[in-house]
């Protein structure tokens, strides 16, 4: 509270550092006779053998300067995802039935219900709440969703992300939860036991993969080996489904 009139100041610096970053990483590169834009695909430079792109990186492009980049006259940009291809990879390999069946009804939200079994909010007290309460819940359980398929830990607090605090970026801030490390640690307790499947599921596949020599093989033939102790690569083990499993349909279809 002593520093709350200098605050100012390390927002105006943070906000300027991404600006500078824009400046420097975004703005600047070449283009061709054509005045187009040719990036350099990099293949195989990403862990989980995502593809990326570099001058200039595309795949990062700031919203504040996408418009900066035009299709030619009489041409369209296409722009195609796959809709939570992470988490129906992690709930499909592990054969959880409850999530499943989430996902192949499109009237359902898995996140949302998800959020009610490990608050432990029953569906008319859900549909009561605050809407934008709800959305906090909703968005922390689908935050711990991917935490926990990319290799977290059920008991940890998670991967932390960083926001502009100015108040020129606020509406880019996820409004989350705030809980302590208490109500944190008793929340994915509870995502444990109403994903016990997964969890059983990502226990076995740390256990085969040290079995096997540290090496892991994918249902879709990319095959990755693990040089670290076991105890050290585990975090990684669990992830390597997920993302790994996510990049080689991405680049199949690409």
């Amino acid at each position: 509270k002593m520093d709350d009139r200098n605050k100012w100041i390390l927002e105006d610096l943070f906000h300027r550092s991404r600006l500078n970053t824009i400046r420097s990483r975004y703005l600047h590169f070449d283009t061709g006779a054509d005045d187009r834009i040719y990036p350099r695909i990099r293949l195989y430079t990403a862990e989980t053998l995502r593809w990326a792109y570099s001058d200039p990186p595309l795949h990062q492009w700031p919203d504040e300067i996408r418009h900066l980049i035009v299709a030619r006259p009489g041409h369209v940009f296409v722009r195609g995802d796959y809709s939570q291809l992470e988490a129906r990879i992690m709930a499909y390999l592990a054969g959880e039935k409850k999530d499943i069946e989430a996902f192949s009804d499109r009237t359902r939200d898995v996140h949302a219900e998800t959020a009610q079994d490990i608050f432990s909010i029953n569906p008319v007290r859900w549909l009561a709440m605050d809407p934008a309460l709800r959305k906090k819940h909703r968005d922390y359980a689908k935050k711990k969703r991917y935490e926990i398929g990319y290799g977290a830990s059920e008991r940890g607090a998670g991967v932390q992300q960083l926001f502009c605090p100015c108040p020129r970026c606020t509406h880019k801030v996820p409004q989350m939860l705030q809980l302590s490390p208490a109500q944190n640690k008793a929340v994915m307790q509870r995502w444990a036991a109403t994903r016990s499947t997964t969890m059983r599921w990502r226990e076995k596949l740390f256990e085969d993969v040290v079995a096997n020599g540290r090496r892991f093989v994918s249902r879709w033939g990319y095959t990755r080996q693990f040089s670290a102790p076991a105890e050290k690569c585990r975090n990684s083990i669990w992830n390597c489904p997920m993302q790994s499993g996510a990049s080689e349909i991405t680049n199949e279809a690409i």
